[in-house]
């Protein structure tokens, strides 16, 4: 940019105004177009195209009327791509507007990949707050904890991990000990193995029951807790009197594995098992190994595994009412 741009711009009736102005970094214009409204961003992590894509029998069986309602208030994207199948990238992409040069999530990142945003960097929130929102955030982040502090304040608490701090957030464990319940731990639990398919590696999650055994209320269950904390982020923006249009960004950890299934969901679990069933190919695959089964014990049932955990030797997999168990194949023979 040239000079004369420069004070062709400064000169005009929106001021030029900057992110940095101390050093004249980043600038944008704010057109003046009535009252702004106010504007939610909810967004939840790793959702199947099963729960609500047209195309998908299952997305029938889903109960989601506040969701539903909102597609049919609003525009829906049915053939959105994200930049990168991984969460910091995709994260970083939404929030930069670019393509990401964070590569992967920082619990299985390499050294010297770029795991968080750079200071350097602005996000689309921080373009929001210096045009007068208020902005509030709860729940994830995965992208460093900088730039959530540059662009809501230092009152955010976005984690920068993959799972939920459910055991070391001492706001959610207030929350807990308020509605006199118990922390949390697995009644059933599916355990992804490392390759030695043994030692235990992560948690895939499952169902979940107070540390005394009690019943987990759903009240008490994490995501839950980050919609009560949106909720007293709004009160707390609206305290006062209109004081300006607000921005409220929250990020849910659901249905992300690992799984945290409170108690009262037995009849819907009994109704999509019912619903469920295998795909065409994998119906032909358990054919063509059971008769490989009857005719050799030995063989190998499944050489798979997927990317943040492995599946496990023994499994019992609650959604299809099916044991299985997994064998890492033999080397091939000279000459196969």
């Amino acid at each position: 940019m040239n000079r004369r741009n420069f004070l062709g711009l400064a000169a005009a009736a929106d001021p030029l105004r900057f992110i940095n102005r101390k050093a004249g970094l980043h600038p944008f214009r704010v057109r003046d177009a009535g009252k702004r409204p106010h504007v939610f961003l909810i967004a939840l992590d790793m959702v199947s195209p099963d729960h609500y894509h047209p195309s998908r029998t299952l997305h029938r069986e889903m109960n989601l009327p506040n969701i539903r309602s909102i597609m049919s208030d609003g525009v829906v994207f049915n053939n959105a791509f994200t930049v990168a199948p991984l969460c910091a990238p995709a994260r970083a992409a939404l929030a930069t507007g670019r393509y990401p040069y964070i590569t992967a999530n920082g619990e299985r990142a390499h050294d010297g990949h770029e795991t968080i945003l750079r200071p350097t960097d602005v996000i689309f929130q921080e373009y929001l707050k210096a045009a007068g929102y208020r902005t509030k955030h709860a729940g994830k982040g995965h992208l460093g904890t900088q730039k959530f502090m540059d662009a809501f304040d230092e009152n955010d608490n976005a984690w920068d991990r993959w799972a939920p701090p459910i055991q070391d957030d001492e706001q959610y464990l207030a929350y807990l000990g308020r509605l006199g319940v118990k922390p949390q731990r697995y009644r059933k639990e599916i355990v992804g193995l490392e390759q030695d398919r043994k030692s235990r590696r992560l948690s895939l999650g499952g169902w979940i029951e107070q540390a005394d055994g009690r019943p987990f209320p759903l009240e008490a269950q994490y995501s839950y807790y980050l919609a009560e904390r949106a909720i007293e982020k709004l009160d707390a923006a609206f305290t006062g009197g209109d004081a300006g249009p607000v921005y409220l960004q929250l990020d849910f950890f659901d249905p992300h594995q690992p799984f945290s299934i409170p108690a009262g969901f037995e009849d819907r679990e009994r109704a999509l098992r019912a619903a469920s069933s295998f795909p065409k190919a994998t119906k032909k695959f358990a054919r063509a190994t059971g008769a490989r089964r009857r005719t050799n014990p030995r063989s190998t049932t499944s050489t798979a595994s997927a990317g943040a955990s492995t599946i496990p030797r023994r499994c019992a997999i609650t959604a299809w009412r099916t044991r299985c168990k997994w064998k890492w194949p033999t080397a091939p023979s000279a000459g196969s």
